[in-house]
């Protein structure tokens, strides 16, 4: 989870050729973890999406989110993603 704290600020020209800011991206690693978490729990139907796409930022946000709102300790990566998935993709929505 620490990892999926960090990001890379992105950088691009302005139209004035200045180095401005225009995101940030999460790490690879940390995107490859939330993708391959979704994607096992998607194929196992432990969590149900209608179009099988999420992107890394939605995951990440979602990982986050859980973690503030129910106040979680957990510093177990996989059991913190698998609790968040199955609360945003439920599938009994």
């Amino acid at each position: 989870m620490k990892d999926c704290q960090q990001k890379t600020i992105v950088m691009g020209r302005a139209e004035d050729g200045k180095m401005v800011k225009v995101g940030e991206r999460i790490s690879g690693y940390c995107q490859g973890i939330l993708e391959g978490m979704f994607a096992v729990l998607l194929r196992t139907g432990a969590i149900c999406v209608k179009d099988k796409v999420a992107s890394a930022d939605f995951l990440l946000s979602a990982v986050l989110t859980y973690q503030t709102e129910t106040k979680s300790k957990d510093n177990d990566a996989a059991s913190v993603a698998e609790a968040a998935f199955k609360r945003a993709f439920n599938c009994s929505n």
